[in-house]
């Protein structure tokens, strides 16, 4: 129904469909089952007549992909996040070659000051 629906309403009667693809989202295990169900379903058709009159999978390979992502806003957040985060790491790591840098200064200010007094 989708394939006349298509066809018919919104890109034209004499236009020809290459493909048909579905992006989904959601649990990654249950669309791996729907696409063991999706790719059933279309073996069963292309054996029965009067299903193919909807959809001819011999001809217009249908694609299904899975994303995590429901819409480029949830891609973009992730991406966001992800910065974030390496950021934060970063902060961290400058901190903290900070201080070891102040700890082997005052040792170096220590070291020199006591060769000093061994030269004086």
């Amino acid at each position: 129904r989708l394939y006349n629906v298509l066809k018919g309403e919104m890109i034209g009667e004499d236009s020809k469909i290459a493909a048909i693809g579905l992006l989904t989202n959601g649990n990654r295990e249950d669309f791996e089952v729907v696409c063991g169900c999706l790719s059933r379903f279309f073996s069963l058709a292309s054996d029965h007549h009067e299903l193919t009159s909807f959809v001819d999978p011999g001809s217009i390979p249908f694609v299904l992909i899975y994303t995590p992502y429901r819409n480029i806003y949830g891609a973009v957040q992730d991406l966001k996040e992800d910065m974030d985060r390496r950021f934060n790491e970063l902060q961290s790591d400058v901190s903290e070659l900070k201080s070891d840098v102040s700890a082997l200064n005052v040792t170096m200010g220590l070291v020199l000051e006591l060769l000093n007094k061994k030269l004086t």
